[in-house]
């Protein structure tokens, strides 16, 4: 296989095959790349102006949740059902708690990261990801590196910020441009209400992740912070009582 498959880690192995051969295929083909693979520029995201309540919530976790914490899901899944909130689910057979969350929703839409991914026969909201999510994944990106970067005393110049986002694959660079479309719809303005998560490390804030027990569940919690998304993290045993006292706000 190529270089490119090193990028893939958590595709389902018949799915990142097909991504590895057509990156391949245009490689050999010299032909100009389409939005996944050229160079983007930053497009920042006024936090301020995003539009709230929704009543739009996703949820993601790396790792399969225990049955007492099941338990507690069925009884959020309740309550979110019967106040008519939509998920927006990512389709991917992966991510166990927002594989749980499609299963208990009554109404949701799906984001995919390029068409087919995961189950083919969904009828998905957004089916590739847009040139303006790429755009907001690498802002996101950037101000990510650059927060970690100024807190170790680093002056790292924007540019080669930017530069280094740009040498990511055209797949990573897709599946960053879904998680925008998750945390902020088909128009990439539009916050869910919340994320819900499960990682035993039972982050809510970007300085709790550890990475090593929250992977990529990590990146939605960060992200969720900088764009003022609240979290709430199954793991932790008063999840259930903020999340409702939460939601009675939409009341």
């Amino acid at each position: 296989m190529s270089d490119f498959e090193n990028v893939l880690d958590g595709v389902e192995p018949e799915e990142a095959k097909k991504v590895v051969e057509h990156l391949e295929q245009r490689a050999k083909s010299n032909k100009k790349f389409d939005v996944f693979e050229d160079a983007v520029e930053p497009q920042e995201i006024v936090v301020d102006k995003l539009k709230r309540f929704s009543r739009m919530f996703s949820a993601s976790s790396p790792i399969n949740i225990p049955n007492e914490r099941l338990e507690v899901l069925d009884r959020i899944m309740q309550k979110i059902n019967a106040m008519g909130f939509t998920f927006r689910s990512m389709n991917d057979p992966k991510d166990k708690l927002n594989n749980d969350v499609t299963e208990r929703s009554d109404r949701k839409e799906y984001y995919l990261p390029w068409a087919k991914f995961g189950d083919a026969t969904v009828d998905a909201k957004i089916s590739k990801a847009t040139e303006k999510s790429i755009k907001t994944a690498c802002w996101l990106e950037v101000k990510k590196k650059a927060a970690i970067n100024n807190a170790k005393g680093k002056n790292v110049p924007m540019e080669d910020l930017v530069s280094d986002y740009n040498l990511l694959s055209p797949a990573i660079k897709g599946f960053g441009g879904r998680n925008v479309h998750i945390l902020l719809g088909d128009d990439c303005e539009t916050a869910i209400n919340f994320m819900l998560v499960y990682t035993e490390c039972a982050a809510e804030q970007s300085i709790e992740i550890k990475y090593d027990k929250a992977q990529k569940t990590g990146y939605f919690i960060e992200a969720s912070n900088r764009l003022n998304i609240p979290v709430f993290n199954l793991y932790k045993q008063d999840c259930e009582d903020r999340l409702v006292e939460y939601l009675n706000t939409f009341n």
